[in-house]
C-alpha cells in the first residue's frame, strides 16, 4: 500500500523518474508540466516534493503544502526554496551536492576555451563561407594563472583539470584550509592577491551577504587589465552594470556565465548582445551522467527520510 505522495514538479532524468515510481511505499506523480496555479491547488496533498531550480518552492507555495515534510533539490543550489520558512513550518529541505560538479566543472573549462579561441564565431564564419585563418588568433590557457573563488566540489574539480591544461593555480575560500588546495596543485592566497595575480577568474561561491555583487567596481579595479571571469555559480555574485564598464573599458578581456540575473533573460539584456561575453542558457548540470546522479542521490534520500528515518544533506 502506498504510505507517502511524492511529486516532482520540475524535469528530470527519466530513468531516474521511473525507479523513484517502482518504490512500492511511494506514490510518485509527475507535475513537471503543471503551471504555478495548478501546483498551488495540489501541493496540499503530497508529503514530498523534488524540485531543480524551476519550482519557487516560496512561502506562498509552502503555506498550501500542509502534508508536506521534505523538499529535496535535485542538484545543489537552494536559491529557489525559502528554506528558512520552510523550517518554521517543520518541513526539512535537502540538497544532492556533488552529483553534477564535474558536468559544472567541466562547462567551465568549456568556457574558458571558448573565450580564448572564439570558438563559436569561428565556426559560424566557416559556415557562413568565410576562411579567414588570420582573424581567429586565440591566446593559450597554459601558463596563465587562474583563480578559483568557492573551493567546493565544483571548485577542486575546476582546478584539478587547469593544472591538467598547465596552469597555476590560485584560490580563495574562508571556509577551507591550505590542505584542501596542495593536492591538487593550488595555492590558497588573500582574495586581493587572487584578484591582482589572476589571468581568469572563476566563480564558486554560495551566495551569501558576502558574496552578493563579489565582482564590482571596486574588485574589478584591482583585477589584471585583459582579465577573464567565469561565472556558472549564481548570477549575483557579480554587478551587471560594473562588470559592463569593465569591459568597455578593457580592464575585463571576456566573460562567459551559466546564469543570470533574469532567466529566461529579455531580448535587451546586455549580455545577449556584448562581443566580449559569452552566455549559456544554464546548462551547468544538463549532462545525461550528471542528471542521472543527481536522480539516483535523490531517490536514495527520499527513501532514507521517509523508510529509515534517516535525514542526509538538510540545509
Amino acid at each position: 500500500m502506498k504510505k507517502y505522495r511524492i511529486l516532482v514538479s520540475d524535469a528530470v532524468d527519466q530513468e531516474g523518474l521511473q525507479n523513484l515510481m517502482k518504490i512500492d511505499e511511494f506514490d510518485v506523480v509527475d507535475g513537471s508540466k503543471w503551471d504555478r496555479e495548478k501546483l498551488l491547488q495540489e501541493i496540499k496533498g503530497f508529503h514530498g516534493l523534488v524540485v531543480r531550480s524551476s519550482t519557487q518552492v516560496d512561502q506562498a507555495l509552502l503555506e498550501q503544502a500542509s502534508a508536506m515534510r521534505v523538499v529535496c533539490r535535485a542538484g545543489t543550489g537552494v536559491d529557489n526554496i525559502d528554506v528558512t520558512y520552510a523550517k518554521q513550518k517543520n518541513i526539512v529541505v535537502m540538497n544532492t551536492p556533488g552529483t553534477n560538479a564535474q558536468a559544472a566543472a567541466e562547462l567551465t573549462l568549456g568556457l574558458m576555451l571558448t573565450m580564448v579561441r572564439d570558438i563559436p564565431n569561428a565556426i559560424s564564419s566557416l559556415k557562413n563561407g568565410q576562411w579567414d585563418r588570420k582573424k581567429w588568433v586565440g591566446s593559450e590557457l597554459h601558463q596563465k594563472t587562474l583563480g578559483i573563488i568557492g573551493l567546493g566540489n565544483i571548485g577542486q574539480r575546476v582546478g584539478m583539470m587547469a593544472h591538467a591544461f598547465g596552469m597555476k593555480v590560485v584560490c580563495f575560500d574562508p571556509y577551507q584550509k591550505q590542505t584542501h588546495a596542495t593536492p591538487f596543485s593550488m595555492e590558497m592566497v588573500d582574495v586581493d592577491v587572487l584578484w591582482m595575480r589572476s589571468d581568469f577568474i572563476t566563480l564558486h561561491a554560495t551566495l551569501t551577504d558576502q558574496t552578493r555583487n563579489l565582482i564590482c567596481e571596486k574588485t574589478i579595479q584591482k583585477m589584471k587589465k585583459g582579465v577573464y571571469i567565469i561565472n556558472c555559480a549564481r548570477a549575483e555574485l557579480l554587478n551587471t552594470k560594473d562588470v559592463l564598464q569593465g569591459l568597455e573599458s578593457g580592464q575585463v578581456a571576456g566573460l562567459a556565465l551559466d546564469v543570470l540575473d533574469q532567466e529566461p533573460p529579455p531580448e535587451n539584456h546586455p549580455f545577449l548582445h556584448h562581443p566580449h561575453v559569452w552566455v549559456t542558457p544554464h546548462i551547468g548540470a544538463s549532462t545525461k551522467e550528471a542528471q542521472s546522479n543527481v536522480m539516483g542521490q535523490t531517490l536514495f534520500q527520499l527513501q532514507s527520510f521517509f523508510l529509515s528515518n534517516n535525514v542526509l544533506h538538510a540545509l
